[in-house]
């Protein structure tokens, strides 16, 4: 990382931009909070930005919008934060959800880069708090919608509610092991690799 920086980027204080590094993998799945990081290494809130879009461009790291669905009051700032290795994460549920992310990521991207459709991978939250992992986004529209529970088949109540007021086709409650349960026509709990063999059928 030092000689990337140092060969690609400006960059004076190298020590504490890798304590921001090695501090990344916990933080994910979580809104990101530029001042949160910026009071642990003592730098400012802008400071912290500028390096994490560093860490974006080196692929260390890469950064996920909400989607802004007007009927829920969605939140339209809040970035969330995922790793390129997901095997850094420590957290069990975490690093469940950064696999799923990037394998969605990749997903997206054969969608615009070899079928030609407009991609998006983003995630959802009202202004109460309630959550969706992902959503994936195909010409604008969403296509599905994704929660990581990593051995929980129990039915999200989350989930639930957002489906109530989101017209979004497929939903899907991800997790690893190999239970199926269908919810409805188009709410389905489902292992991972069911789910990806799914995913591949839209």
């Amino acid at each position: 990382m030092r000689i990337d920086l140092r060969d690609l980027e400006n960059v004076s204080d190298l020590d504490k931009v890798e304590i921001l590094a090695e501090s990344l993998s916990t933080r994910v799945g979580s809104l990101l909070s530029y001042r949160s990081f910026a009071e642990e290494i003592a730098v400012s809130d802008k400071t912290i930005k500028r390096w994490i879009e560093i860490f974006d461009r080196l692929y260390l790291c890469y950064l996920i919008l909400p989607y802004g669905a007007p009927k829920i009051k969605a939140t339209k700032k809040s970035k969330k934060l995922y790793m390129w290795d997901w095997s850094q994460v420590e957290d069990p549920g975490s690093r469940f959800e950064n696999l799923v992310a990037s394998h969605l990521l990749k997903l997206v991207d054969y969608w615009q880069d070899v079928l030609g459709y407009r991609s998006e991978l983003r995630y959802i939250r009202d202004d109460k708090g309630v959550e969706c992992d992902f959503v994936v986004l195909r010409e604008k529209k969403p296509v599905f919608a994704v929660e990581c529970k990593l051995n929980d088949t129990a039915t999200s109540s989350s989930l639930l509610i957002l489906k109530s007021k989101m017209n979004i086709p497929h939903w899907y409650q991800v997790h690893l092991g190999d239970k199926k349960k269908i919810v409805d026509p188009n709410f389905t709990v489902l292992g991972f690799q069911d789910f990806c063999r799914e995913v591949d059928l839209i």
